[in-house]
């Protein structure tokens, strides 16, 4: 077994997406710092940010599909005073319907402040995900691939976050 999230004694968490979904779920389970969690985040592209990531290609470096809704001039529809995480504002200053732009730059900056990046694994995409039992309890087997590497490592968690947003896959009307 792969040792993400494989530190003794501490409850292993895997959080699939690093998205604001994510970053949120990431920063909640390690602040303040616990003793008795380990976090790790699965990101399959290079970059946090999720959707609010723009890239007009429709494949990446490592052969990943990109599906995004993002498109180059898009704004946010509701104001920023109302989508902001309650222990990190945007900015006071400016507009309050807001590019994509500003809000990747957000994500980041929530990103760095809370020091998220240092359970975040940019281009490991997850490819399995399975209940197993050891010891009378419920665990999961995750299967990642590091997408530079080409190796996949099978991992053990206690809990999975999730958080790889409702249009990873795009669904096609069949009528």
């Amino acid at each position: 077994m792969g040792s993400a999230g494989m530190d003794i004694g501490k409850v292993r968490v895997a959080v699939i997406g690093s998205g604001a979904g994510g970053l949120v779920v990431c920063h909640r389970l390690t602040s303040p710092p616990s003793a008795t969690m380990s976090v790790t985040v699965f990101e399959q592209t290079d970059r946090i940010g999720g959707t609010w990531v723009y890239d007009e290609r429709t494949q990446n470096e490592c052969g990943i599909s990109i599906h995004s809704s993002m498109y180059k001039s898009l704004r946010t529809n509701l104001p920023k005073e109302s989508m902001h995480f309650l222990d990190f504002p945007f900015a006071t200053t400016g507009q309050s319907f807001i590019s994509h732009k500003e809000v990747l730059e957000y994500l980041d900056n929530y990103c760095d402040h809370f020091d998220l990046r240092k359970s975040i694994r940019l281009k490991t995409q997850v490819n399995y995900v399975e209940p197993v039992t050891r010891n009378g309890k419920l665990a999961w087997k995750v299967v990642v691939e590091d997408l530079e590497q080409k190796t996949e490592t099978v991992n053990e968690f206690d809990a999975i976050a999730v958080c790889n947003g409702t249009g990873i896959v795009p669904w096609k009307c069949n009528a």
